[in-house]
């Protein structure tokens, strides 16, 4: 007999209602290795950036770019 999947899609649903109802709203959901799950309710500081931008925009600024 075929195991049932752990996390259905009527589970997020049902689960993001429930959040939503409460008067939190999510970002993100991680699922870890373990199977575990991890709601986000706070964006990640510079989410639109990553070392590589941070670290051309402070050279550009040394140097008189942008």
């Amino acid at each position: 007999m075929p195991r049932r999947p752990a996390l259905r899609p009527a589970d997020l649903v049902k689960a993001l209602s429930a959040l939503r109802q409460a008067g939190v709203e999510p970002c993100s959901l991680d699922v870890l290795p373990d199977g575990t799950h991890r709601w986000h309710f706070t964006k990640p500081a510079n989410a639109d950036e990553d070392d590589l931008d941070r670290e051309l925009a402070e050279f550009d600024a040394k140097h008189g770019h942008g």
